[in-house]
């Protein structure tokens, strides 16, 4: 068999084919920037070429992560919705009446308080911060 190509066909010579190159971009958490004036996908974080199946690629990756990422920020704004800090005095309360032993006090005349003594009435939570004003105010004008 004749090795020599005949006189009609052209060599291809400047088509080469390389196998043992690296990677360009070997960055980890890449950001892409989209080149539209010569159409490529470069690599914010060093500047090189990516191909775009290779973007492609780790947007989907990322995309798997970005939604647990939503997902733990929508949980976490429903707890926060959720949260009520003026109950975190009542769950304590909770905690001293279900000790059995202990009650808590009134901070005025220091004695116990029953839980159903707290239930007996109620006073408008303005007008007690505005009268807890009001006394703090006259016991910094006595000297």
């Amino acid at each position: 068999m004749d090795e020599k190509l005949p006189d009609n066909i052209i060599p291809i010579t400047a088509l080469r084919i390389t196998h043992d190159k690296n990677k360009k971009c070997t960055c980890r958490n890449r950001r892409f920037e989209v080149d539209t004036q010569n159409r490529e996908i470069l690599c914010t974080e060093c500047g090189s070429v990516v191909d775009p199946y290779e973007a492609m690629k780790d947007l989907a990756y990322d995309m798997n992560k970005l939604n647990k990422e939503a997902q733990s920020l929508l949980n976490q704004r429903r707890e926060l919705l959720n949260w009520k800090p003026h109950l975190l005095a009542v769950r304590e309360l909770e905690k001293t009446y279900r000790g059995g032993d202990m009650l808590p006090c009134c901070p005025h005349c220091g004695r116990g308080v029953e839980a159903k003594d707290l239930t007996k009435a109620s006073v408008n939570r303005k007008y007690e911060a505005e009268r807890r004003r009001f006394i703090e105010s006259r016991k910094e004008e006595k000297p």
